[in-house]
């Protein structure tokens, strides 16, 4: 039978094995969707809902936003379709922190009384890319427009160099359509050189939208419960 001494150390040698082989946990940029609830069709509504993403800095230094690219893929019916309203984009995070992309959005096609009982999803893809700040940006500068955003700092610096050609195909494709701006942001082109994409890149938040039930659809329903209920008490 090994000593208590000669059993401690092979314990340890094993341990110590055990985490030679085992693969490193790498920092990164974490993101994480934060998906609403379904809503109910409101063109009035300013804003119908917001879709959020927290994005997590597991460096141990401050990161700057290299850029901030949201896409929402519509379904086909108009009243279902959601758009940009408004936003809330932060331009930088500290080490180990998290901060919240959120974007506001509307239902301007929205129609309480037309079709009934057909949801739609509107898929939110969120593509970023951060790298290690120099100087800490404090605004940032927005160009959107129903189906999409694309938002970059307009102060600040980070240690990489900047590829203008990417910038302005990311800033071009907010006017061309939804599939530009994912082709371009997945085309495995860094904005900066030592730029670190989100993880997942992108993330995706699906927002519904529901339909209001037409008044005849919900008279049958309630009549179908009465018939229901009548029959229990018929039968007992």
């Amino acid at each position: 039978m090994p000593r208590p001494n000669a059993l401690r150390m092979r314990t340890a040698f094993a341990f110590f094995s055990l985490l030679t082989f085992l693969p490193a946990l790498e920092a990164g940029i974490v993101v994480t969707p934060l998906p609403p609830a379904p809503v109910v069709e409101n063109p009035n509504a300013m804003p119908i809902t917001t879709v959020s993403f927290a994005v997590q800095n597991t460096f141990g230094a401050p990161y700057i936003l290299d850029y901030a690219l949201e896409v929402i893929l519509w379904p086909t019916d108009p009243d279902d379709q959601v758009e940009n309203f408004s936003a809330r984009l932060p331009t930088w995070i500290p080490a180990g922190g998290t901060v919240f992309f959120s974007y506001d959005l509307v239902n301007p096609r929205g129609d309480p009384t037309g079709d009934c009982c057909d949801p739609g999803v509107n898929p939110v893809l969120f593509f970023i890319e951060m790298s290690p700040m120099l100087t800490q940006p404090n605004q940032n500068v927005i160009v959107s427009n129903g189906f999409g955003s694309f938002v970059v700092p307009t102060t600040g610096s980070s240690t990489g160099t900047e590829n203008l050609a990417q910038f302005a195909a990311l800033n071009n494709c907010i006017n061309v359509s939804a599939a530009n701006c994912i082709a371009t942001a997945t085309n495995g082109v860094l904005l900066f050189s030592d730029g670190v994409n989100g993880a997942p890149f992108p993330a995706v938040a699906d927002v519904i939208v529901l339909d209001t039930p037409e008044p005849a659809a919900g008279w049958l329903s309630a009549a179908t419960l009465a018939f229901l209920v009548r029959r229990r008490k018929v039968c007992r």
